[in-house]
């Protein structure tokens, strides 16, 4: 089990059986999300979801054990660990306290 010890928890529970994995790579999306917390503990209404988000205030969300497949990176589930980006509904650059908390999670994983 790969819980991480600064995220706020709201872990996904389903979807957990059979989808063991070994990860090999960070992967970043933005959200084209303004949410403060992307799932609350749900996939979202497409039935994807990410490991972790991280908010406009560098705030790291955990949605999913990382030893678990989450549903985010389409064929590169197996092997990935998903991070969603907030990006305030449109493209622009992930702030400082994006990047602070980005870069200790990369550092964690």
């Amino acid at each position: 089990m790969a819980i991480c010890p600064f995220a706020i928890h709201e872990l996904i529970t389903i979807d957990s059986a059979g989808r063991g994995h070994t990860p090999v790579r960070m992967t970043l999306h933005t959200a084209v999300s303004s949410a403060v917390d992307l799932y609350h503990g749900k996939p979202a209404s497409n039935g994807t979801y990410a490991h972790f988000y991280v908010n406009k205030d560098g705030v790291i969300y955990q949605y999913k054990d990382t030893s678990i497949a989450a549903r985010a990176d389409a064929q590169g589930n197996s092997g990935s660990i998903s991070v969603e980006t907030w990006d305030g509904g449109r493209e622009q650059p992930w702030n400082a306290a994006q990047v602070a908390s980005l870069a200790k999670l990369f550092a964690w994983l």
